[in-house]
C-alpha cells in the first residue's frame, strides 16, 4: 500500500470513531500582532480612624500621616504610598493608601501613646483609635515693651479657634517646636504668626511645660523663618532709607531682625533682595539672576529700585550676578550709568 492511501485510511478510521484531528497554530506572521494587557493602577484601600487625647476625649485639627510601605527583602523595604489628613470634629479621619501595604501613622506636635502594631491597608481593616499626648505644652503671654500684658487673641492653626489670651496666659499644646503654631491678633498691629521656639522669652515652669512669652512693641523682635531657603540666605540687614542699617541676627532656621520695615537679605551672590517684613513671615525663594558686566575698569555697582543692596565683593570691570529685570546702575567717571 502506498504512503498516501494509508493515510486517508487513517483519517477515515479517526472520523468514524468520533475524533477530530487537532488544529496547528501557525506562528503569527509579520503582520500579526500579540497585544499585551495594559497595566492596572494599583488598588486603594480606606483606612479610617480617630484620634482622642489620654482621657478619651476627641482630638480635632490633628494633623496625620501615613506612610504605606512594602518588603522588598527581610532588610529593605520602599514607600508605595503617603497622605496626610486633619481629624474631624470628632476626631474621625479616612485614607485610601495601596491596599496590603504596612502602614505607619504620625501625628503632628503628639505622641502616639498605643501605636498599632502590623497595621496593614485592607478592605477589612477594622478601624483605628489613636491616643494622643501633646509633645509640647506653654502658658503664652503677649505683653508690651514695659512687659504689661496685652489684649490679644490667639488662632490656633490646628483647629482655627480663636481664644483670648488672659494675663495670666493661654494653655497652648499640641504643636511642633519649629512650625508656626498659630496666629496672634492684637488691636494696632499687623497678625503676627507664632512659633513655639520663636517666642521672645522661653522658660521651663516647675512642671516641666513651658512660659512663652511674645513681645509687642518698637523693640520686638521679628522673626523671618527661612524654610527650605536656608542655605541660600548669607545675612540679612534693616533698611533704613534705601541703606543697610542694624544687621539681622542669622539663626539656624530663621532670620531675628531688630525693625519693622523692608529687610535685604543677601543670597550666595554679590546681590541681595528686598523683601517688606510684617511680623514673623517666611523668606520667599531667591529671585532669578542673571550676569551683567560692569563699564570700564573703574566701574563701582550700586543698586537702585527699592534700595537694592550690593554685597561688598565684585571684581571691578568685570562681571557680577544680578537680580534679572531689575535696573541696575554703576558709577563712572563720577556719575551713574544704567548696566543693560
Amino acid at each position: 500500500m502506498t504512503r498516501a492511501p494509508l493515510l486517508l485510511t487513517l483519517l477515515s478510521l479517526l472520523m468514524l470513531l468520533g475524533c477530530e484531528p487537532a488544529a496547528v497554530d501557525s506562528p503569527p506572521g509579520p503582520s500579526a500582532r500579540v497585544d499585551s494587557p495594559s497595566p492596572t493602577p494599583a488598588a486603594t484601600c480606606r483606612l479610617v480612624g480617630s484620634v482622642v487625647d489620654p482621657e478619651g476625649q476627641p482630638l480635632e485639627g490633628v494633623t496625620l500621616r501615613g506612610l504605606a510601605s512594602e518588603a522588598l527583602d527581610a532588610r529593605r523595604s520602599r514607600t508605595v504610598g503617603e497622605q496626610e489628613r486633619r481629624s474631624e470634629a470628632d476626631g474621625s479621619f479616612a485614607m485610601d493608601l495601596p491596599c496590603g501595604a504596612s502602614v505607619g501613622l504620625e501625628a503632628g506636635g503628639f505622641a502616639v501613646l498605643n501605636p498599632p502594631m502590623a497595621l496593614r491597608s485592607t478592605p477589612d481593616a477594622a478601624p483605628v483609635v489613636l491616643r494622643l499626648a501633646p509633645k509640647l505644652k506653654a502658658r503664652l503671654s503677649v505683653v508690651d515693651d514695659a512687659g504689661r500684658a496685652l489684649p490679644a487673641e490667639f488662632e490656633s492653626a490646628r483647629d482655627g479657634r480663636r481664644q483670648a489670651v488672659p494675663t495670666e496666659g493661654l494653655r497652648v499644646w499640641g504643636m511642633e517646636a519649629a512650625s508656626p503654631a498659630g496666629v496672634l491678633h492684637v488691636p494696632g498691629f499687623p497678625p503676627r504668626p507664632w512659633t513655639f521656639e520663636r517666642s521672645d522669652v522661653l522658660e521651663r515652669d516647675h512642671d516641666g511645660d513651658f512660659e512663652a512669652t511674645v513681645v509687642f512693641g518698637d523693640s520686638a523682635a521679628r522673626w523671618l523663618h527661612l524654610g527650605k531657603h536656608h542655605k541660600e540666605v548669607k545675612g540679612a540687614w534693616c533698611l533704613d532709607a534705601g541703606q543697610r542699617g542694624e544687621r539681622c541676627v542669622l539663626e539656624p532656621s530663621a532670620l531675628r531682625c531688630p525693625c519693622a520695615g523692608p529687610v535685604a537679605v543677601a543670597g550666595p551672590w554679590d546681590v541681595a533682595w528686598v523683601l517688606p517684613l510684617s511680623g514673623a513671615e517666611t523668606v520667599p525663594p531667591p529671585p532669578v539672576v542673571a550676569e551683567r558686566c560692569l563699564p570700564g575698569d573703574r566701574a563701582r555697582p550700586a543698586g537702585i529700585d527699592g534700595g537694592l543692596v550690593l554685597e561688598a565683593s565684585y571684581a571691578p570691570g568685570g562681571c557680577i550676578q544680578s537680580v534679572q529685570g531689575q535696573a541696575l546702575e554703576a558709577r563712572v567717571a563720577g556719575r551713574w550709568v544704567g548696566v543693560p
